[in-house]
């Protein structure tokens, strides 16, 4: 998945990945009948791979200025 490439081809580095997967791992374990293992379901339904992507790919962290997993669930829950 793109968040997992080195950060030099595009990817995370180290610790905006590991915010991310928390957060992504966090909602699926709160909200589990939302996510498919699919990478092509259908809303409401996410695959966590392809959620971690988008949020990486959005930049969330840096616009937001958001420095943990439990910030990025918390703005996720909100908006």
């Amino acid at each position: 998945t793109l968040v997992d490439l080195p950060q030099d081809q595009g990817g995370a580095g180290e610790e905006e990945a590991a915010i991310i997967t928390q957060a992504a791992e966090a909602l699926r374990a709160q909200f589990p009948a939302m996510f498919k293992p699919s990478t092509s379901c259908r809303a409401p339904h996410l695959n966590v791979d392809a959620l971690r992507n988008e949020l990486h790919k959005a930049a969330l962290l840096q616009r937001r200025d958001i420095s943990s997993s439990a910030e990025l669930v918390a703005w996720l829950l909100q908006t």
